[in-house]
């Protein structure tokens, strides 16, 4: 009970030295409200942001950024379900974040080495280029697998003609930089099958889940 007391007691000391030392803090307008009420809202807008997140890892590290702003903010004002609301909530998205990122490794692992394209095809959508455009060049910023469906195109730095049936330039998405290694040059007005980085995690994943089953 004695050391319950002493925790109590250097909490409190704490909260009343940020008092002291950050009583108020200036906003727009030359008004002034106090620093607690001014956490608690930079907690309330990182929770709202989780939100907006379409990616995992973005979106766990808000999460986690929001559960350590309302820790404070529950230890300062004495909130306890607050508090251990969010000290629960702690844990949980670290390991959420922790197995993301396990999960991108892994499938940029299984995308580095041979993969049955077929298994993606379902998650594709059709994308047309007219003869004689690009579809990209290289340097370009690398955003999507391209499947060629028909038609014909060409390697420019290569000056390589592919035929349909075949993955197009599908090793820049997962390079660090994100960057196009070559230029395509659609010859014959192919028709591509496309995904996105995004979707392409996804597709693995429930194919990885799928093959567990």
């Amino acid at each position: 009970m004695f050391q319950g007391e002493q925790i109590r007691f250097v909490v409190l000391q704490m909260r009343n030295r940020l008092y002291d030392s950050v009583n108020y803090c200036a906003i727009l307008g030359g008004g002034f409200v106090p620093f607690l009420e001014v956490l608690g809202y930079m907690a309330a807008g990182a929770v709202f942001a989780t939100f907006w997140m379409r990616k995992m890892i973005p979106l766990s590290i808000i999460a986690i950024l929001g559960n350590l702003l309302f820790l404070s903010y529950g230890l300062f004002n004495e909130l306890h379900s607050v508090y251990l609301l969010h000290a629960s909530l702690l844990p949980l998205n670290s390991f959420r974040l922790y197995q993301a990122v396990e999960l991108r490794r892994k499938i940029q692992e299984i995308s580095a080495t041979e993969f049955k394209v077929k298994s993606l095809l379902p998650f594709m959508d059709e994308y047309k280029v007219p003869q004689g455009k690009f579809l990209f060049h290289e340097g370009d910023h690398a955003d999507f697998i391209y499947y060629l469906s028909s038609g014909r195109i060409c390697l420019v730095e290569l000056n390589k003609v592919i035929e349909p049936g075949s993955l197009v330039c599908e090793i820049g998405i997962f390079t660090p930089s994100r960057q196009r290694t070559q230029s395509i040059l659609c010859e014959e007005d192919p028709v591509f099958l496309r995904i996105s980085e995004d979707k392409v995690q996804q597709s693995i994943s429930i194919i990885l889940c799928l093959a567990f089953i």
